[in-house]
């Protein structure tokens, strides 16, 4: 899946190099602590900037492109889960679809430990931001983030929090059971081709207006051809491997200006 996007990007624009500071399409990257002390559970966030006309993958590019890479740098006895993106807008390239952010965009996590902290001990949080960035062309690149809990003064700790406030309504939801529901997702195969339908109860299939899946392993999605009609989603695929296998589709529905999180079961 990776190497078709990366192949299906360089199609799509010439890769670049940074040249020289006029040339860096990130504004600002930061790492934020969300909280005045670092507890079992530390709330955090990758905060980046763009410049006008830049764009940013999400976590599935579509098409082409290659999504953010965070690689932490964490004190001994300290993990990270699972991050979280906000909704991506849905952008085209003559045939292609990819997903991704301009302007600026919040990845959340959350860093936990299990070991006391020492009286007066102070931890520091680092990670490497490895992303892709695209306008014309693309460019590929490194952040080095690090942030030091402690010397955290209220005025970071109150902009971290308007910074996070503002992208509240942007994360996807969860599904309320009125749209799952009933909802099933059935697979029409063949050799080289495989079409994933779900389809959902009629009154809120009438409110959906687009669908944004994750990855499928073992499985390349043609994005530009998911098809959206009422109480139907079509999906296209393409089987990397005669043995692949489908038990499950999630994504993420975009109904309005909302997205909601939904996992249905494949038959």
């Amino acid at each position: 899946m990776l190497f078709f996007s990366f192949l299906a990007f360089l199609m799509m624009a010439p890769l670049t190099s940074i040249s020289g500071a006029q040339d860096k399409p990130i504004r600002q990257a930061e790492l934020l602590v969300f909280g005045e002390a670092v507890s079992d559970r530390t709330a955090v966030g990758i905060h980046i900037v763009l410049e006008p006309g830049w764009y940013m993958y999400w976590t599935n590019p579509g098409d082409a492109g290659i999504p953010p890479e965070v690689r932490w740098r964490l004190p001994a006895g300290f993990e990270v889960s699972s991050l979280r993106y906000p909704v991506p807008e849905k952008i085209r390239h003559g045939g292609l679809v990819v997903y991704g952010y301009h302007d600026e965009v919040l990845i959340l996590g959350e860093i936990s430990t299990t070991r006391p902290l020492k009286a007066g001990e102070k931890v520091a949080f680092a990670a490497d931001l490895h992303w892709m960035v695209c306008r014309e062309s693309c460019l590929l690149g490194r952040e080095s983030l690090r942030v030091f809990p402690a010397n955290l003064k209220p005025a970071d700790i109150r902009r971290a929090e308007d910074i996070r406030t503002r992208f509240t309504a942007r994360f996807p939801k969860s599904a309320d059971a009125s749209i799952l529901v009933a909802a099933t997702a059935t697979a029409v195969k063949s050799p080289s081709r495989w079409e994933v339908e779900i389809a959902f109860p009629e009154k809120p299939a009438s409110r959906i207006d687009d669908f944004y899946p994750h990855p499928v392993e073992g499985f390349v999605i043609d994005h530009s051809r998911i098809s959206v009609s009422p109480g139907k989603i079509k999906i296209p695929l393409t089987p990397s491997a005669a043995s692949s296998t489908l038990t499950e589709i999630s994504g993420t529905l975009i109904v309005g200006s909302t997205g909601y999180e939904v996992k249905v079961p494949v038959r």
